[in-house]
């Protein structure tokens, strides 16, 4: 009697574990469109956040980026954001009033 159920048990144990295999529980992959908002945008939001109250925090470490991939497709407005944002960093108690003042010239 025992040597039956050993053996039933042999013949029953590799389809436990066959029983997941299969493609159903594979993930399919996807792809996901991420739309990049235009440099001046990027710069845009960032200065109404400035002028709704938050404060110079990291990403100041991004200016540069910010700025050089508006160089890409105009360097004057580059140098004029460029200079804004030195202003920014160098008086930081007046980060509202510089960020209204360069939103009311930023090109549209």
């Amino acid at each position: 009697m025992n040597v039956t159920r050993v053996a039933a048990g042999l013949v029953l144990l590799p389809g436990a574990f066959l029983a997941g295999c299969g493609p159903s529980g594979v993930p399919q992959p996807r792809v996901v469109h991420v739309e990049v908002p235009p440099p001046l945008e990027v710069v845009r939001a960032q200065l109404e956040r400035y002028v709704s109250g938050q404060s110079l925090d990291s990403e100041r470490e991004v200016f540069s980026t910010w700025v050089n991939n508006i160089r890409a497709t105009d360097p004057d407005t580059a140098d004029w954001v460029a200079k804004g944002f030195a202003e920014i960093e160098a008086k930081p108690a007046q980060i509202r009033a510089i960020a209204q003042k360069m939103l009311e010239r930023l090109p549209p």
